[in-house]
């Protein structure tokens, strides 16, 4: 059976924040602005579940190019003010989360509009269409194993004798326990695509940022009781960083269901622009964002401005290339709002046999 797990990032804020809104707890939330910690990579032993371990294949295709890979945080980048990591996920989501604790801030998409087998009936069978909860990725030990940048670019495989799933294109099953990865370490935030042979899953993850919240849910303070920025934080803020996309061509009129999505591919960068406190375009908020990314594959793709909501940081609107078009959507984090983080969904509607139907990207920023 197909795991489902189709939610908006504006939905599952408010679903956390709800959750944990309903305590009569009233603890202070701790502003872990005022911790000194140092700033390099946690070497603490993973408080991250292990159910499962599984091992790791590389590719040493993929060369980083991040233009800003330094750590602009003067906090531990590997662990919330708890001290539980928080850069690792369950491969496919379980009920409505994929973590130990709600401070994480995530999108996972894995709709139907990518990721049907390519003849159509045979889709509910590969690893990230089937119930793989129990196996735990770890991007931190991940990245740590390749040998490359930490905060950059990281490519392999994921295998585990445990994962269940097939791939089926010819008619008959072939067991699959691995799937490959595509994913980037940013200073707080992960962002990747992960792909089994079938189906292609975009994710994004970080801790919140916001104002004050009871049960310690906002990990960065950045906004007052009355959601005005810090001094600081005020003005425009430019991000740059990485594109990491999947594809997926038009089938003709005769083929039955789905094309299948490419393998995950590194795709250009992305800078966006934001104004924090000093925008009037949006109601119901001063905040707003505008950006482009330059696509090996589309070429120019504008991000029209679009609002910054004061919950969590997060934003959505309309994107479009030459010849797509659609939305984007992510959220700024980190105790400066250092990082950016997002996806974006370009289609076109009147795509022929074997021309780009669907462009599916991930993509992050560091404050430059």
């Amino acid at each position: 059976m197909r795991t489902q797990f189709k939610t908006s990032l504006i939905s599952l804020i408010l679903f956390s924040l709800t959750a944990c809104g309903g305590s009569k707890s009233t603890e202070k939330p701790r502003n872990i602005q005022t911790e000194k910690q140092n700033p390099v990579v946690e070497t603490n032993k993973s408080q991250s579940p292990t159910p499962s371990t599984a091992s790791t294949g590389n590719n040493n295709q993929v060369k980083p190019t991040s233009p800003n890979t330094k750590p602009s945080s003067t906090r531990n980048v590997e662990t919330d003010s708890e001290g539980i990591e928080w850069r690792n996920r369950t491969l496919t989501p379980h009920t409505w989360s994929s973590f130990k604790t709600l401070k994480v801030a995530s999108e996972f998409v894995n709709d139907n509009e990518i990721g049907y087998a390519v003849q159509g009936g045979n889709w509910g069978i590969a690893p990230l269409s089937e119930d793989n909860s129990h196996i735990v990725i770890d991007f931190k030990k991940l990245a740590e194993k390749d040998g490359k940048i930490y905060f950059g670019v990281h490519e392999g495989k994921l295998s585990d004798p445990t994962m269940q799933g097939y791939n089926d294109h010819t008619g008959s099953k072939v067991r699959r326990n691995d799937v490959d990865y595509l994913f980037a370490n940013q200073p707080n935030t992960t962002y990747g695509i992960l792909h089994d042979g079938n189906t292609a899953s975009l994710f994004y993850q970080g801790l919140y940022a916001g104002k004050p919240f009871p049960e310690n849910v906002i990990e960065f303070i950045v906004q007052d009781e009355r959601n005005n920025y810090r001094t600081e934080l005020k003005g425009s803020a430019t991000y740059r960083g990485q594109v990491l996309a999947t594809t997926v061509l038009a089938k003709g009129d005769r083929e039955y269901g789905y094309a299948i999505p490419s393998k995950p591919f590194v795709d250009g960068t992305v800078t966006l622009t934001a104004d924090f406190g000093g925008s009037k375009k949006f109601l119901g908020t001063d905040s707003s964002v505008k950006g482009e990314i330059d696509s090996k594959t589309l070429g120019k793709i504008q991000l029209n401005e679009a609002p910054v909501y004061k919950i969590a940081n997060a934003f959505d609107g309309k994107a479009f290339s030459s010849e797509l078009s659609g939305e984007y959507s992510g959220l700024f984090t980190g105790p400066k709002l250092d990082d950016a983080v997002g996806r974006i969904k370009l289609e076109k509607d009147d795509a022929k046999a074997g021309e780009l139907k669907e462009y599916h990207a991930v993509f992050g920023g560091v404050k430059q």
